[in-house]
């Protein structure tokens, strides 16, 4: 398994150890971010102090240290982590749809 990844939407996932190593059917990894990207986007909108904008969420997601999983690693991750990440692949959405949720869960 390859331990340090970038994720690029455009490039694929792009190994940072030259590729050494053994790697598994690349159908069976999933990117587990690191921190989570939910948080990470969080941590970086707070930082700035005022709302990313979508190429700022997309390059955040893009220079974000990823490793690279097997699916069901990456499943237990979430469940002891308590809730799943924000999808890199949907990641606009995904975490508008994250900050709609924690103003709601604030609001109750």
């Amino acid at each position: 398994m390859r331990i340090l990844e970038r994720f690029s939407s455009d490039a694929g996932i792009q190994t940072l150890d030259g590729g050494a190593g053994t790697t598994m059917n690349e159908d069976d990894l999933v990117p587990v971010f690191i921190p989570s990207l939910g948080v990470l986007l969080l941590h970086l909108e707070k930082k700035k102090g005022a709302p990313l904008n979508r190429d700022e969420v997309l390059e955040i997601r893009d220079n974000a240290v990823v490793m690279m999983l097997p699916r069901n690693m990456a499943r237990e991750l979430a469940e002891k982590r308590g809730y799943e990440d924000v999808d890199p692949g949907n990641c606009w959405a995904a975490f508008q749809e994250l900050k709609r949720r924690m103003e709601e869960t604030a609001s109750e």
